[in-house]
């Protein structure tokens, strides 16, 4: 049984030479013929996903936070919530995050150009 997924396999590609339909890791299970595996693969990415974007949120914020405290950085990224979390750094870093999001499409310079209007 083979696992391997060639570039050009149909599910991959859907045809098309600029579109990927689906994951090499999903379709490498999916030959494999075991039940449940490629939803095992599916759920292992996602909350590996999500826990890298957790890591880097925190350090991010914390990294702004820690600047400004030493006048590095504006001061309101100095603000705590009552149990010690640098709220005003993790809505910067998060707001940053979706802009860099946004350069995945092709109109981001359109969405930017309508942000800094109203800056």
């Amino acid at each position: 049984m083979e696992i391997l997924v060639p570039y050009n396999d149909q599910i991959l590609t859907n045809g098309s030479d600029s579109y990927a339909g689906g994951s090499p890791y999903v379709i490498s299970m999916k030959r494999l013929q075991i039940p449940g595996l490629p939803s095992i693969v599916n759920a292992t990415l996602l909350t590996t996903i999500v826990s890298a974007g957790n890591a880097y949120t925190f350090n991010a914020s914390r990294s702004l936070h820690a600047l400004a405290l030493d006048g590095r950085a504006p001061k309101f990224l100095k603000r705590l919530n009552k149990r010690g979390v640098p709220y005003m750094a993790v809505i910067v870093v998060m707001l940053l995050s979706c802009l860099a999001y946004l350069a995945l499409g092709s109109s981001s310079a359109e969405v930017i150009n309508w942000i800094l209007r109203f800056v």
